[in-house]
């Protein structure tokens, strides 16, 4: 039977539930097309992200993405389909929404990272889960170290290697930048994640290039809202107020550096509360729901106090 690309998507939850459940095949219970589901789901999948492009979402395209997510989230539950691929997809429009608890628990699920003691360089997909769970000090460590360079004579596979490699630095470099507030890093990233993006295009890799795409379109949004756009300018050229954010972006709690989440955005609510004078120097009282992000604010507002009046 045909539907509606959301009828299909729900046949596909239920049969993936019932196989969870009761240990279904849900590859022979589903009673949809898997090569239309897929084809569909990949023209939204440009769509929205053809949107993100030109600025933050609405309220309708964060839906969208939204449903991208967890539609590409209960496809990768066939067994015959690229689960790391279509994980890491669900987990770029996660954050594309604003999820980023979610994204991060998708990109964790879609590649398990291993732990620096292993041996082995780190491939694509581990370093894209570094970066989405904003573990940017081990995603900065990880990087590969040695130069790249795209070559018109290398063969395809070299090639291949080349672009991947080329990404993984930018990763690095990006989360340089929210380790260290580097404006001109991120620019760079954003322009290698171009340039690896067209040469894996160009070449039929596409996985690669459709994981490198996503995180390309993500950096606008993630530097429009990390500490360094919002807090920096607040005083800049202070140092104490420079060590904080620098602080923040190593990530704090009682797990390894190499552990740690980097808290290098700011919400919804609190950019609302920095937007309304919190940090002027006057009393103020601020009013959230419970998990809002008022401890957060306090602190910001104790260290600036401390910054501007020592």
């Amino acid at each position: 039977p045909g539907g509606s690309l959301s009828q299909e998507i729900e046949r596909l939850r239920i049969a993936a539930l019932r196989a969870r459940l009761l240990g279904y095949d849900v590859a022979a219970s589903r009673d949809f097309s898997v090569r239309r589901l897929t084809r569909n789901l990949v023209l939204l999948n440009i769509a929205v992200r053809r949107v993100a492009r030109r600025g933050p979402l609405d309220a309708a395209g964060s839906r969208a993405a939204i449903f991208v997510a967890r539609s590409y989230e209960q496809l990768a539950e066939l067994p015959e389909l690229d689960s790391v691929s279509l994980r890491m997809t669900a987990a770029v429009h996660y954050e594309l929404a604003g999820f980023q608890a979610n994204a991060a628990t998708m990109a964790r699920l879609a590649m398990p990272v291993r732990d620096f003691s292993t041996d082995g360089a780190y491939n694509l997909p581990e370093l894209a889960s570094l970066f989405l769970q904003r573990r940017f000090l081990a995603c900065r460590l990880a990087r590969p170290t040695q130069p790249v360079s795209l070559r018109e004579d290398l063969d395809q596979d070299a090639l291949v290697a080349a672009a991947v490699r080329l990404a993984q630095e930018a990763l690095g470099n990006a989360a340089s930048y929210f380790l260290l507030g580097d404006s001109a890093v991120i620019e760079e990233a954003a322009e290698d994640l171009s340039i690896a993006r067209d040469a894996l295009l160009d070449i039929g890799a596409v996985h690669d290039t459709n994981l490198i795409d996503g995180l390309r379109v993500l950096l606008p949004r993630l530097q429009a809202t990390s500490t360094w756009t919002a807090l920096a300018p607040l005083l800049p050229g202070n140092p104490l107020w420079a060590r904080y954010l620098r602080a923040l972006g190593r990530g704090v709690g009682s797990s390894g550096a190499l552990d740690s989440r980097s808290i290098s955005e700011l919400w919804p609510s609190q950019m609302s509360a920095v937007d309304g004078g919190v940090l002027d120097g006057r009393s103020h009282v601020v009013r959230m729901p419970t998990s809002a992000g008022k401890t957060r604010i306090a602190e910001m507002a104790i260290v600036h106090a401390l910054a501007t009046r020592p």
